[in-house]
């Protein structure tokens, strides 16, 4: 098998029903709960791979079914579950997502086999994927040295303003993933307009215009990543509807993306560029509570700077200075002040 020592957790408060299962499925590390607090635990705790469950396990908050209660929290809302139902004379088994699909203790082996293969693939594409941008992404950085580790740094700033905002986990995620990636279309850029180090004419203007969508179409054929297009394409929009690519308004542009244009901002303000040196902190809250409204939206913008103290911002900040940032570990801000001209408050 693909994993090793993969652990199973199978709720019920039958122990001979748990013995058997045990028995049957010998070839993985199978571990043993009788009550939702025990499951809870256990999956903080251990890397639970599936749960098998019975059907009659008892969750004690009014008529919530245990599969409903356990997909609501967050350390066991991605764990698949099998569920089961056990009478004098058989076992019964189905997926949490498909009641009709009954099958016997001979289907189980082969059913929970077809649930790690499945899960086999995806963790192999999602490495294939990853590797892919990560390319991408160091062509990028190679092109100019200010840029190096931008995009790590807007997708972490990014998620942890979502994070601030309570937003749910598959949203944090999108914006993690959307703030890596939003700048990979400057790799089409001449370097005579990315790395131009004085004001740009209204034509490489145009060209800079351009990266968003080229960003948007390099992600496009990636069938992971269709739910970040637009949230890419949308990072440069200005909230007074004078951004690009397509001029958008308040609403009408994607919220993760109001987010990453907060953070893509911070993220140029605070760092050095080619054409100017990274504004001091007061300088770079002034700009930001100057544009709310209009380049920025100002909930965000007002969030960002009554929810984030100096500690944080410093710590935030520190992440400029490092090296080799992995945004394996850290995914979780990212546009910047866009205008024709270069004066204290732009960048590209």
């Amino acid at each position: 098998m693909f994993f090793k020592n993969i652990k199973i957790l199978v709720g019920t408060t039958n122990v001979r029903l748990y013995k058997e299962l045990k028995k049957e499925l010998s070839t993985y590390n199978v571990q043993y709960c009788w009550n939702i607090n025990e499951i809870l635990t256990k999956s903080m705790n251990d890397n639970i791979s599936l749960m098998i469950l019975d059907s009659h396990l008892n969750v004690n908050i009014g008529k919530v079914s245990v599969v409903k209660f356990l997909k609501n929290i967050h350390t066991t809302e991605k764990i698949p579950i099998v569920l089961m139902t056990a009478n004098n004379h058989s076992i019964r088994f189905h997926s949490a997502d498909s009641i009709n699909e009954l099958y016997g203790m001979d289907k189980l082996q082969e059913h929970i086999n077809y649930i790690f293969e499945n899960t086999r693939f995806f963790v192999c594409y999602n490495e294939e994927v990853q590797n892919f941008v990560d390319s991408l992404l160091f062509a990028l950085e190679s092109k100019d040295e200010y840029s190096k580790n931008h995009s790590r740094r807007v997708a972490l700033y990014a998620a942890n303003i979502a994070k601030k905002m309570g937003e749910s986990n598959d949203f944090v995620s999108n914006i993690n993933i959307a703030g890596m990636f939003h700048d990979l279309g400057k790799i089409g850029i001449p370097d005579s307009v990315l790395l131009k180090p004085g004001k740009l004419t209204d034509d490489e203007y145009k060209t800079i215009q351009k990266h968003p969508t080229m960003s948007a179409e390099i992600c496009k054929p990636i069938i992971a990543f269709q739910p970040i297009i637009s949230i890419i394409l949308g990072h440069h929009e200005r909230f007074d509807g004078r951004g690009y690519p397509n001029h958008l308004k308040g609403d009408n542009i994607p919220f993760e993306s109001r987010i990453i244009a907060v953070a893509d901002s911070f993220d140029a303000l605070t760092s050095n560029r080619a054409y100017r040196k990274a504004f001091d902190m007061s300088k770079v809250l002034n700009i930001l509570h100057d544009g709310r409204g209009t380049q920025w939206d100002a909930e965000i913008i007002d969030f960002f700077l009554d929810s984030f103290d100096e500690t944080e911002i410093a710590n935030l900040l520190s992440h400029n200075t490092v090296n080799n940032f992995n945004h394996k570990e850290n995914l979780v801000l990212g546009t910047i002040f866009d205008t024709p001209t270069r004066n204290v408050s732009i960048a590209k």
